[in-house]
């Protein structure tokens, strides 16, 4: 599908847990069972009107959701600690 200007592909893991990744284009039709390690998708522009934040290198955003909350993914990784936001004075 897609969320205002980016294209985002979005997998439900089991009835509790989907993952996202923008700007991604979908190989895989939506509804299609897919499998670990099947490629799924690939980073793409989006549409026109799409203005990223990675200008010499294409990035993509990941999101994970339990029962439609965020999660941390890098601390279900096990990579950091979950994330947090902190205030800044500018």
């Amino acid at each position: 599908g897609s969320v205002v200007d980016r294209s985002v592909i979005s997998i439900r893991h089991d009835e509790h847990f989907v993952s996202s990744a923008e700007p991604v284009c979908a190989l895989a039709a939506p509804g299609e069972r897919v499998f670990a390690g099947q490629l799924v998708g690939q980073v793409c522009s989006g549409k026109a009107t799409y203005r990223g934040h990675c200008v010499e290198l294409n990035c993509v955003h990941w999101s994970l959701r339990y029962d439609g909350k965020y999660l941390s993914l890098f601390g279900k990784l096990g990579f950091v600690s979950p994330s947090r936001l902190k205030p800044v004075r500018i």
